[in-house]
């Protein structure tokens, strides 16, 4: 989904496109890693499995992006892409403090 939001809105909100593109990138390997633990497969079954959803996925917010931006003249105005970019980096940011909390404790030992 990143590349679609990406490309969006890299033109009009390119701070938020790069927000967006960093973050999507960075949540990607934990959605498969934590996938893989959840269904108890190997790393590859879950990639495609996850590929596979986020394609679908990117084709509908696609589909959705498009009505909204023919509807509102905005890719972002009546959307909840805001929601979407917030939800995203609150995960990211509780991962990034899971590990800091993790390295700490591991220093200590």
């Amino acid at each position: 989904m990143n590349s679609a939001i990406t490309e969006i809105t890299k033109e009009d909100h390119p701070e938020l496109s790069k927000s967006f593109f960093a973050t999507a990138n960075y949540l990607y390997p934990f959605g498969i890693l934590t996938l893989a633990k959840i269904k108890k497969l190997n790393y590859q079954e879950v990639e495609k499995e996850y590929l596979n959803s986020v394609s679908a996925q990117v084709s509908d917010y696609m589909d959705f992006m498009k009505e909204n931006g023919a509807a509102n003249q905005s890719f972002i105005k009546g959307t909840f892409i805001g929601d979407d970019l917030n939800f995203c980096n609150e995960i990211r940011s509780a991962i990034e403090i899971t590990i800091s909390e993790t390295k700490k404790l591991k220093s200590k030992d």
